[in-house]
């Protein structure tokens, strides 16, 4: 079995962006002013 997404509804986008991108890795292509994201670590692994 996959995972290949999941959907995380947070009040503080920024704070959530920075959260994911400096600690735990993520590569972030949004803005901190936007509504969606799409977090990538470790593709095609």
């Amino acid at each position: 079995m996959r995972l290949d997404g999941f959907g995380i509804l947070v009040e503080d986008m920024p704070k959530m962006l920075r959260f994911y991108r400096d600690v735990l890795g993520f590569e972030i292509k949004e803005s901190e002013d936007t509504s969606n994201v799409y977090l990538v670590k470790d593709e095609g692994h």
